[in-house]
């Protein structure tokens, strides 16, 4: 059975932990993730950037090593 992920962006520094752990897990070629990181850059009112990232599951899976992976443990399971 799949499971969801709950997910705190608001700390995330975008190491991709996460994605190579599912990618490793997997054992996926180059290009092939199940797993990603996406960036946006935006300048804020004050004229500062502001960085974020934001890390999804293309195919929730039962194998959720992403979870273990993060550094700062920001990915957690949905508890149903």
């Amino acid at each position: 059975m799949a499971v969801e992920f709950d997910y705190d962006d608001e700390y995330c520094t975008g190491c991709m932990a996460c994605v190579q752990a599912c990618k490793d897990f997997y054992d996926l070629p180059c290009g092939n993730n199940f797993r990603t990181v996406t960036v946006t850059e935006a300048f804020k009112g004050d004229g500062t950037l502001e960085v974020t990232f934001k890390s999804r599951c293309q195919n929730p899976c039962k194998n959720h090593v992403c979870v273990p992976a993060c550094p700062i443990s920001l990915i957690t399971v949905k508890k149903e």
